[in-house]
């Protein structure tokens, strides 16, 4: 089968890794997959793999943009060439063009809703679907169905998933004391992390917060904070601010992230929100246990007191004492790592 994939970027986020990872995966099964996209970093990794990319100018957020419509009339011509036997889109500006495509030349298109989309008039009226639509969780496909109406035979859960081999945590990383020497990594005592964006919604000044609270009780503790964002300034302001300068690491975006992963005791997710928490996954696989906040999808991911422990969003009370619990006992620590590399 021929897929060609549609994505906004394959900068470093969810949506990249899920659609580079899917490509490799169908392509492993003998399927023939394409991309096409406004590029990214990731784009070697597909060149590596053999996979061809296209470049198209989309990196925009309005399904009413006019380089919608000449995406549409560029990409008409490359599938009238290419012939693929579907079209799968991952974000909701490509859904539209997917769709344009799709109607104007028969080829069936299908689209995966990576979290929760606003709820706008338009989505309602223009749905843009396709013929099926990918739910990444149940909370999801819930609002698929509640909010805009999609029937359920439209809808198929399909969770995400992560590859066991990249995230074993026996498998030899030489790269990590490299990454430590980059970043004044000193190891001293234990390590709590997170990885993802850095946006209001991931909940990072939380878990700021809540370390403070930590290096009450376990002064040695270090929290190293993978990724970047809009809010990286502020972070770092309340990192001085509470005198945590020396104790808290952001290394900024790293491709792989089973190598920050892998120099952690604990992960901790403190989203307000969230479709799925990839990173989640990944750190379950890694063998780590985790701290979430009790919303959303994490519920689906993170069993509490089985891979890990939930606690009140917002709270970083709540949030130190979980974090505290699982460093205190590293029995529990290691059953829940086990239990979440197993799930």
């Amino acid at each position: 089968m021929r897929i060609l994939f549609l994505t906004t970027h394959l900068e470093l986020g969810g949506i990249s890794v899920y659609t580079v990872s899917l490509a490799k995966a169908l392509l492993r099964r003998g399927h023939q997959p394409m991309i096409c996209s406004s590029g990214g970093v990731l784009v070697q990794e597909l060149e590596d793999a053999g996979i061809p990319h296209s470049e198209i100018d989309i990196r925009i957020k309005s399904e009413l943009h006019p380089k919608v419509f000449q995406t549409v009339a560029k990409l008409v011509t490359q599938v009238k060439r290419d012939r693929p036997d579907v079209i799968h889109a991952q974000t909701r500006v490509t859904q539209v063009v997917a769709c344009l495509v799709g109607r104007l030349t028969g080829i069936p298109v299908v689209s995966t809703a990576h979290g929760f989309y606003w709820r706008r008039w338009t989505r309602r009226v223009f749905p843009f679907w396709g013929a099926k639509v990918i739910a990444i969780s149940v909370n999801v496909r819930k609002k698929l169905q509640e909010w805009y109406g999609v029937p359920d035979h439209k809808v198929q859960l399909v969770f995400n998933g992560v590859n066991p081999e990249r995230f074993h945590p026996t498998r030899e990383l030489k790269e990590i004391d490299w990454y430590k020497q980059m970043w004044g990594f000193k190891e001293v005592g234990p390590v709590v992390g997170s990885v993802g964006r850095l946006v209001p919604v991931k909940g990072m000044e939380v878990l700021l917060s809540a370390f403070h609270k930590v290096r009450e009780k376990i002064p040695e503790a270090r929290l190293l904070i993978v990724g970047d964002g809009p809010i990286k300034e502020d972070l770092v302001r309340q990192t001085y601010q509470m005198g945590e300068e020396n104790n808290v690491f952001f290394t900024g975006f790293v491709q792989q992230t089973e190598i920050p992963l892998r120099m952690m005791d604990l992960f901790v997710i403190g989203s307000l929100q969230e479709g799925f928490g990839l990173t989640t996954a990944e750190a379950m696989a890694c063998g780590l246990p985790v701290v979430a906040s009790h919303v959303d999808a994490i519920r689906e991911v993170v069993r509490h007191e089985e891979t890990g422990l939930l606690v009140n969003p917002g709270d970083p009370k709540a949030m130190a004492d979980g974090i505290l619990e699982l460093l205190q006992d590293q029995d529990k620590r290691r059953a829940y790592g086990l239990a979440g590399r197993k799930l």
